[in-house]
């Protein structure tokens, strides 16, 4: 029997098979006496008047009609081919992408999978989300793309190594039953015959046709490895073969909070989530909030160290007007050499021990006109490592120990650095004058402080000041202000009723995490950016850095003992915030991308 595929002369997209019937009538004797039941390896023949006729009666195989381009018809001849398929083996009908969707992951390559979650992954942490919050998104991300990434952190490198995916086996489908010519009314063993001669003769039609084309293909990869061998650019990876090839990245990334950019990544990669923005729509967005320019510059962050200093040290440390004149100066000196160390590198390396230093030995020097606790340490409490401290407690809570012990190793190195720039300046006025005081004039006598209603004025410009710091917009203000202002409440009036700071800090925290978490269901604003400012707050009363300037006049056991209380507020306020989570989200937190603590 001979058989060949063909297009019909009518211009329809069917894939035929036309086979020729033997023409010897010779029977083998050794089928004889046997009485064929079994399966055939072809479905029941159909007649097709339109096919070109071959002189004798023929049959079509037709295959299913489903307007294939050329490409595809290219495709359906190498199903037919393959070494796996039978005769009787269909193509499937093209899947159809769903009307819901407004992309297919196959449609991407792998090169923009990767640049996305490359993008989101170093903005996420320059912006200042946490790694385990920065894990979840990325896992999403990468899900949502079909991917496979295994995600490792360090407070400012993510690396990221993708698994390969194994190929879907293709499984051919089982023949089906054959059924009996109707043209054929024969004997039992002369029926029998015929069909296993049929069968044989139509095995040696397409087994030819295997072969042909298999070394066709031989021939082209051969041709094609020639080709690389002698052109070194043409990359042997193509885009069909990188999903289920392993590779690594490493990420080095930076520290510039900015709660605004944050609040627009988050928003952006939850709506790419929910299928509302397409993918190249989402990719070029990132793109433009990255190159965009901070949302507070310099200026915003002088600004910003000025008024924390002149409300912090009413507010805070029970300064008088006198002292929260001269800690605003001592901010804008602060600020001003941060904005120089921004831009100078080599100044960056001291610069906090010579900001604390500048500041320490200039109200020495004016220590019959102000106090010391109340000047010095409300000009620098913006660099006061409270924030960084808790969110190393809370990622070593959520098994990231590799990035939280090393943030939390850094976090008390850092206040040491701080209290030797203090210590430094303070040494170096008593070189010159050592009999002088070292707190300064510190009045007790209430009527010399600001009355008690002038902390409800001052403490929205102390609550902003810090929101610039972190980079938040206007429009963010007000909730980060309301959110800040229940934390403080709840530590001015519980505080004569609990002695015990790490309770009391972990109820302040629970109110600020629960908050920030109801009022992302308002505003649609990431957690994140309320939670920080929140507890920049309440870390400065609760560490009790008046003692900051004293911790290296004291002994070493003090020295620990004060390491040792920073660390425990900071679980105080980590239990805090995971408490509010489980009573916003009891039954575990929905899929998203907003950013949270």
């Amino acid at each position: 029997m001979e058989c060949s595929f063909f297009y019909p002369s009518n211009g329809g997209d069917d894939i035929e098979m036309a086979c020729q019937p033997p023409t010897d009538n010779t029977f083998d004797m050794q089928y004889r006496d046997e009485h064929h039941s079994g399966p055939s390896l072809l479905p029941a023949p159909v007649i097709n008047p339109t096919a070109k006729s071959y002189g004798k009666r023929h049959h079509s195989y037709r295959l299913p009609s489903s307007s294939f381009s050329p490409a595809s018809r290219s495709a359906t001849m190498d199903t037919l081919v393959s070494p796996t398929a039978t005769a009787s083996t269909r193509l499937p009908s093209p899947t159809t992408s769903s009307s819901s969707t407004l992309y297919t992951t196959s449609s991407i390559t792998i090169q923009q999978k990767r640049n996305l979650i490359i993008t989101l992954g170093q903005a996420l942490l320059n912006y200042g989300s946490p790694s385990y919050r920065v894990e979840d998104g990325l896992k999403l991300t990468a899900a949502k793309l079909d991917l496979k990434i295994i995600f490792t952190f360090t407070p400012e490198t993510l690396m990221m190594t993708a698994v390969p995916i194994p190929a879907t086996p293709t499984v051919s489908p089982s023949p089906p039953a054959m059924s009996r010519p109707a043209h054929h009314h024969q004997e039992p063993y002369q029926q029998s015959l015929y069909n296993k001669r049929k069968d044989r003769s139509r095995y040696r039609s397409i087994t030819a046709l295997i072969s042909k084309k298999l070394s066709h293909h031989k021939r082209q990869k051969k041709k094609k490895r020639r080709k690389r061998k002698s052109n070194p650019s043409v990359t042997p990876l193509t885009p069909e073969k990188a999903d289920h090839q392993p590779w690594v990245i490493l990420i080095k990334t930076g520290f510039a909070p900015d709660n605004c950019k944050l609040g627009k990544i988050t928003r952006l990669m939850h709506h790419f989530y929910n299928h509302t923005v397409p993918f190249d729509k989402c990719l070029s967005d990132l793109n433009a909030i990255i190159d965009a320019p901070a949302t507070c510059g310099p200026w915003t962050l002088i600004a910003s160290f000025v008024c924390i200093a002149f409300s912090a040290s009413i507010i805070m440390f029970k300064g008088t007007w006198i002292d929260s004149g001269f800690a605003a100066f001592f901010g804008l000196v602060a600020g001003s050499l941060l904005v120089l160390a921004s831009h100078h590198p080599v100044y960056a390396h001291v610069y906090e021990v010579s900001a604390c230093a500048t500041v320490s030995v200039i109200v020495r020097y004016l220590h019959n006109y102000c106090c010391f606790n109340a000047t010095v340490i409300p000009s620098i409490i913006v660099l006061l490592p409270g924030y960084s401290m808790t969110m190393a407690v809370m990622e070593i809570t959520a098994k990231h120990i590799v990035t939280g012990s090393i943030r939390l190793i850094h976090v008390i190195f850092y206040s040491f650095l701080l209290a030797y720039g203090m210590a430094l300046g303070s040494y170096l006025y008593d070189a010159f004058h050592p009999n002088a005081p070292s707190d300064g004039y510190c009045p007790d006598d209430d009527a010399l402080l600001p009355p008690e209603w002038v902390n409800i004025p001052l403490f929205p410009i102390m609550a902003a000041g810090i929101s610039m710091t972190f980079g938040s917009a206007p429009h963010q203000w007000i909730s980060e202000i309301l959110c800040a202002a229940l934390g403080y409440c709840v530590t001015f009036f519980l505080g004569p009723l609990i002695s015990d700071t790490s309770i009391l800090n972990a109820i302040s925290a629970f109110v600020v995490g629960l908050y920030a978490h109801l009022a992302l269901k308002v505003t649609g604003e990431p957690p994140i950016s309320p939670i920080s400012v929140g507890l920049t707050l309440l870390v400065p009363g609760s560490i009790g850095v008046r003692g900051a300037y004293a911790l290296l006049h004291q002994k070493d056991l003090v020295k620990l003992d004060f390491a040792l209380q920073m660390l425990n507020i900071a679980i105080g306020l980590s239990v805090g915030l995971f408490a509010s989570g489980m009573v916003v989200y009891p039954s575990g937190k929905p899929r998203s991308l907003y950013i949270s603590m």
